[in-house]
């Protein structure tokens, strides 16, 4: 509330809290945070997701009016890969809770003989 109150749109970051004794307790991660905020003032809602084919984790979330795709395979180094919705969709205010899926397809052919 306070960096909203100041008018700042950096204080939105992404880090990480992890629990040693199954959820009683956490701890946050001293390199936090892990995914930087670039002055976008809603920068929030992550849903984190291990993509199998690629063997590496994606992290999908909020960045104002569209979302954004980040890239890890250690869940503490994040990279940039792509955003979307950018110039698509609803564009009245700001995204809320996006969910992704992932689908495989397969060509089913019917046998004629």
């Amino acid at each position: 509330m306070k960096g909203e109150q100041e008018g700042r749109t950096d204080f939105q970051t992404q880090g990480i809290a992890y629990s040693l004794d199954g959820g009683d307790s956490w701890a946050k991660y001293e390199g936090n945070p892990v995914v930087p905020n670039t002055g976008i003032k809603d920068f929030r809602d992550p849903k984190v997701f291990w993509h199998e084919q690629t063997e590496q984790w994606v992290m999908v979330l909020v960045a104002g009016d569209h979302a954004q795709l980040f890239l890890s395979s250690d869940l503490k180094e994040w990279t940039y890969s792509s955003s979307f919705g950018k110039n698509q969709g609803a564009h009245g205010g700001v995204w809320e809770c996006q969910i992704f899926f992932c689908f495989r397809s397969k060509v089913w052919r019917k046998s004629t003989g």
